[in-house]
């Protein structure tokens, strides 16, 4: 008779529990559903002369969403990532497929540094030289184009309905 020690089905179990906990992963919502159609407050921004209609994304998920599963960004339009504190921001371009520039603004709305993204990718990230409240992403580019430099001032109106989280 064989004898059963409570370590001859540890594999077994183990294994049965990485497949459940596979197929509970497998079978989530995708992330492009659970962002899509997700609803940004718009605001205004000014960059200089330059009036910006931006998204804002004030929340966790709202950040994690992003410009994620996009197929375009309409010209002079962007995404403004809001947060409560100051804080070394770090981003990548997981699942973006537009080509973006990205600006980190400190508390001030003073552009810190302004970053080239490369699109669909994640080993790259795009660091705040320091700490920021604010990251703007617009159509790669942009900021060149307009003429816009680090140390630019944006002016910022996030309105006051608006929970930052």
């Amino acid at each position: 008779m064989k004898q059963f020690s409570k370590w001859t089905s540890f594999p077994s179990i183990t294994g049965k529990l990485l497949a459940w906990v596979w197929i509970i992963v497998a079978g989530m919502t995708n992330p492009a559903a659970a962002c899509s159609g997700f609803d940004f407050p718009v605001s205004l921004i000014t960059i200089r002369e330059h009036r910006i209609h931006v998204e804002i994304a004030a929340t966790p998920h709202a950040r994690a969403c992003g410009l994620s599963h996009r197929k375009n960004l309409a010209e002079d339009r962007g995404m403004l990532f809001v947060y409560p504190t100051d804080r070394h921001l770090s981003f990548w371009m997981k699942e973006t497929v537009i080509p973006l520039s990205i600006a980190f603004l400190d508390k001030e709305g003073r552009i810190m540094s302004i970053q080239r993204m490369i699109p669909d990718q994640v080993e790259e990230r795009y660091r705040s030289p320091g700490p920021a409240r604010y990251a703007l992403e617009m159509n790669q580019d942009w900021f060149a184009a307009n003429q816009v430099k680090v140390g630019d001032r944006v002016v910022v109106a996030i309105p006051k309905k608006l929970e930052v989280r």
